[in-house]
């Protein structure tokens, strides 16, 4: 739906709204008789009808439940032909047609805001995801960084045992079982100080 759309029915409302607010407590009679509320209802009818036609086509298909073409037509014919057209007719129109639209209008732009609602959630529901998303990011690097610092630090007292022996080993199986052997043995001393992350 087009913003556009959204526009031209809260104005189609408005007249909606003031043909109900004129004809409140007057009777046919009363409508038939003063030219000054039949035309002025006329023109409101002719003010929806042309911002009917100004309705895109997707909203008319999508809210078919009225008939805008209808109301174009009707229109036309206060536009062109105002001297026969039937007070009666106009009566009934803005008797049963009119609060019609006007419960129609009220509940399209409910839907309109509803969605429109929805869609901000949406929007605000994945910049925290991204957010969620960084910070996770942000936590591994540090622990990244942490793990390199504990590394270090249990590197340099394989190197404190290794010279505290008199150098490396000259057999890698030997090497390699007192690297386990100093490796596990400083995480048992000393794991919690050096925090290691696993």
């Amino acid at each position: 739906m087009k913003k556009y759309d959204k526009v031209m029915l809260h104005k189609i409302k408005g007249y909606c709204q003031k043909v109900e607010d004129i004809l409140l407590g007057i009777t046919l009679k009363d409508f038939e008789e003063d030219y000054k509320i039949h035309d002025l209802c006329s023109f409101y009818l002719f003010q929806i009808g042309e911002l009917s036609n100004k309705l895109s086509g997707d909203f008319k298909k999508q809210y078919s439940n009225f008939d805008w073409k209808g109301s174009y037509w009707l229109r036309n014919f206060i536009g062109h032909d105002y001297e026969n057209i039937s007070l009666g007719r106009l009566w009934k129109t803005c008797k049963n047609d009119i609060p019609k639209l006007l419960n129609y209008a009220d509940k399209i732009i409910s839907d309109m805001e509803k969605a429109q609602q929805s869609k901000k959630e949406q929007e605000n529901r994945s910049e925290d995801d991204e957010g969620d998303f960084l910070m996770s990011r942000k936590e591994n690097e540090d622990m990244t960084k942490n793990y390199r610092e504990n590394a270090e630090q249990i590197l340099n007292r394989l190197k404190q045992k290794q010279e505290e022996r008199g150098g490396r080993p000259s057999k890698f199986r030997k090497g390699y079982e007192e690297f386990k052997e100093d490796f596990f043995g400083i995480l048992e001393q000393e794991g919690d100080s050096l925090e290691f992350v696993v």
